[in-house]
């Protein structure tokens, strides 16, 4: 099901994705993963990552947009990051405009698949910078 953004034009919507997000738990949270996914994919033209908070859920739960594809990334922590970093512009489907962000050149991610498998994977370039900003929103962070 496709959901509505959550917006941050108002102080209801910055309370709400300001919250730190919850362990998501696979065998309860398998609709959300769904709609997340569907959500991005009606957003596709504007959207290379979604979380979960940002559908209406305090859940530790992103899509990233990959070879052009979503891939879920079930309660998702930045382990380790690259000293390298570099500023950039940044939007968000729930906020207005572009803000000045820094970012890190890589990180490195552990996270739990769709499947229930504990994984841990470096990324560079666009894709860690995706999933820095999403992860951001897990931990209840706006740029």
């Amino acid at each position: 099901m496709i959901r509505e953004i959550v917006r941050g034009d108002n102080p209801e919507g910055i309370k709400f994705l300001t919250t730190k997000s919850n362990t998501s738990i696979i065998r309860e949270d398998k609709q959300l993963y769904i709609d997340l996914i569907e959500t991005a994919e009606a957003h596709r033209e504007n959207c290379v990552g979604l979380s979960a908070v940002q559908i209406g859920e305090h859940k530790r739960a992103v899509v990233v947009l990959i070879n052009d594809k979503f891939e879920l990334f079930i309660n998702p922590a930045i382990v380790g990051k690259s000293s390298e970093t570099f500023e950039t512009e940044e939007g968000c489907l729930s906020l207005e405009g572009t803000r000045k962000v820094i970012r890190h050149r890589s990180v490195t991610v552990i996270f739990t698949t769709r499947t229930g498998k504990t994984r841990k994977q470096k990324f560079t370039g666009f894709v860690a910078q995706i999933l820095q900003h999403e992860i951001d929103h897990c931990n209840g962070v706006l740029i």
